[in-house]
């Protein structure tokens, strides 16, 4: 029995860790992640992907797969697929820039527009470097 819940546990550890470089199926998805793997600059960031999911569609984020949902079994890619050294037009998760990095665009870019819509989130959806990457 020990034996087995250790070897769980790993297991369910090693998938977490992996979350990021390999793709899952929307319903495998942890709550928390965190976004590293494109730059050294800043630390990673620590995503509450539940939060986020609540009352958005899963292809605001998860653009190449626009009929996505949190019950879809088809596997998910990850942002770093296509935004860590890309290929063709798309965004490299390894600029700062925040109208080249997919992130910044994409993260910045929802957070200051649910602020105009509601400003009781201010301060609650960050848009500076260190309300996001913040070091531990």
């Amino acid at each position: 029995m020990g034996r087995r819940l250790t070897l769980a546990s790993i297991g369910a550890l090693v998938l977490a860790s992996g979350a990021l470089l390999s793709p899952a199926s929307a319903a495998d998805l942890p709550g928390n992640i965190t976004l590293e793997g494109c730059g050294t600059k800043q630390p990673p960031v620590d995503f509450d992907h539940a939060k986020h999911a609540e009352g958005a569609k899963c292809a605001e984020c998860h653009h190449t797969q626009p009929d996505l949902t949190a019950d879809s079994t088809e596997t998910v890619a990850t942002c770093l697929s296509c935004h860590k050294d890309p290929k063709d037009e798309a965004l490299d998760c390894s600029q700062i820039s925040p109208t080249k990095n997919p992130y910044h665009v994409n993260c910045m870019g929802c957070h200051k527009d649910a602020v105009k819509k509601d400003a009781s989130l201010k301060g609650k959806a960050p848009t500076t470097c260190k309300a996001c990457h913040v070091k531990k």
